[in-house]
């Protein structure tokens, strides 16, 4: 996040955006271990769309189990994948893939939508 805000301000908007999803990288991991999920030990299944899916399936199979606690629990986990999955296409790919450049309004909503990400996760997990 200082690599990003460093970016940022040096006018490296398409840099900024990168440090800004390797910092999803990091909530990718927390919110699996917080739901119990290993951590992939293939690197072809360290790639968001391979850890996304887990999380996926384990937030709809409480749900159905209807664990004790889920219910107050399940909306925090909802928003938290469906911030990392909108991010995934149109920022994270997008950046790793060099299909686009970020100009300085892209790059603040992307860090925008990154702040209000991590306070999210802040109410319930910690690194």
């Amino acid at each position: 996040l200082i690599e990003a805000s460093k970016c940022f301000a040096l006018e490296r908007h398409t840099a900024c955006v990168f440090h800004l999803m390797r910092s999803l990288e990091v909530v990718l991991r927390v919110l699996s271990q917080s739901l119990g999920i290993p951590d992939p030990t293939k690197d072809s299944d360290r790639n968001w769309h391979r850890m996304l899916e887990p999380i996926k399936k384990e937030i709809d199979a409480r749900g159905r189990a209807d664990l004790p606690g889920w219910r107050s629990e399940k909306h925090f986990y909802e928003s938290a994948y469906a911030m990392m999955e909108g991010a995934r296409n149109p920022w994270r790919n997008a950046t790793m893939h060099v299909t686009i450049n970020y100009d300085e309004q892209g790059a603040l909503d992307i860090f925008n939508a990154t702040e209000a990400l991590l306070r999210h996760l802040a109410m319930k997990l910690s690194e």
